[in-house]
């Protein structure tokens, strides 16, 4: 098999990782695809030379042809996460056998039971699960409204579950790579032979942060969609909930939140037992620290950090992400009501864009 005269296919060339996926290009020069051939589900066109569209709009139609990528963003996403976990099993099966000098002296301790080690790969673990555990609800939503079942689809249900398939690839990619590379950090000079893989895993890590859609730029479609869906009822009510649980944070009276909760009181985490995150951490983290809460409100809570609860916790996360989009929203608007959207967005609130589809993000999960 060859191609036709006047069409031209080549590879990209080698890659630094997934050198086994055929990336190449395709060019024509001179060369007429029959009218029979076109890809037309939306777009047609006729005998006569005429366009003819369902949808108006050029970027409509093009925003409907990138959505098809979804499948794609979450097949990505689950090989991200085969990143994640098997640098994790490597790296913590290595710490779990290599022995080193313990109290007595002797070479007889394992690293895992050293606070450096576990911090470092701990937390990447429970992030993995709970990464996992966000995307498989993902793939329920994404498999509920892909229209299979021949029913229609409610338009605000297949938006909202385009923003968490963009939203969710990002967050597996970034994490794979970070486990990769702690992991490969953490096996020392084991870590660095290829036989134990940790340089396919990087690779493909980066491959992932690129494929079906560039990370950065998925989370600004993220934060751009947000912005259009804050008039929903749902993300009304969200927002308020945050708002609720204000006065309780600023006061650093955390006991409060979790009074009525769902969750058993006994379900409590100590700070040192979520990663080292202590209190500047789950400040800093959740864009609190020296704001909401304030000196005192950060004195008042110091002592309760003991018992800090999954329940404060999500509610930090839910305030956190209330006051990004609000400001998100906020600084757009008066820039679109000067005339300086594009610039604004841009050139001037990347950070801000980026803050705010992440803390959809990881609320979400």
């Amino acid at each position: 098999m060859s191609p036709c005269d006047g069409v031209t296919i080549e590879d990209m060339g080698h890659k630094m990782g997934c050198n086994g996926v055929d990336n190449g290009k395709l060019s024509f020069h001179n060369y007429s695809v029959p009218r029979e051939c076109l890809l037309n589900a939306f777009s047609d066109v006729q005998q006569d030379g005429s366009f003819s569209s369902s949808m108006p709009k050029p970027r409509d139609r093009f925003l409907k042809v990138a959505d098809q990528l979804l499948s794609g963003r979450i097949c990505i996403a689950s090989m991200m996460q085969s990143v994640s976990k098997m640098s994790l099993t490597i790296a913590l099966r290595y710490a779990a056998s290599r022995l080193a000098v313990g109290p007595t002296g002797h070479s007889d301790t394992p690293i895992l039971d050293y606070q450096l080690q576990q911090r470092a790969l701990l937390p990447l673990l429970a992030r993995t699960v709970s990464l996992q555990i966000g995307l498989n609800y993902v793939k329920d939503r994404w498999a509920a409204a892909s229209g299979f079942d021949g029913r229609p689809v409610d338009p605000k249900i297949g938006l909202e579950v385009v923003v968490l398939c963009c939203a969710i690839k990002p967050l597996c990619a970034w994490n794979a790579e970070d486990c990769a590379t702690t992991s490969r950090e953490r096996c020392g000079g084991q870590g660095y032979l290829s036989v134990n893989r940790f340089g396919e895993l990087i690779g493909f890590a980066h491959a992932g942060m690129t494929a079906e859609g560039d990370n950065r730029v998925l989370m600004q479609k993220v934060a751009k969609e947000l912005l259009g869906m804050l008039s929903w009822p749902a993300i009304q009510a969200r927002l308020a909930a945050a708002d609720a649980a204000v006065p309780a944070l600023a006061a650093g009276n955390l006991a409060a939140l979790v009074a009525g909760s769902s969750l058993p009181a006994g379900n409590a985490i100590a700070a040192g037992a979520v990663g080292g995150v202590g209190l500047g951490g789950v400040g800093s983290s959740v864009g609190l620290s020296g704001g909401l809460l304030g000196t005192a409100g950060v004195a008042a809570a110091a002592g309760q950090l003991s018992g800090l609860s999954l329940e404060v916790l999500r509610k930090l996360i839910q305030v956190r992400e209330a006051r990004q989009l609000r400001q998100l929203s906020t600084v757009m608007r008066q820039a679109s009501a000067a005339g300086g959207f594009f610039d604004a967005w841009m050139k001037q609130n990347s950070d801000l864009v980026q803050a705010t589809a992440q803390a959809y993000a990881e609320r979400e999960v």
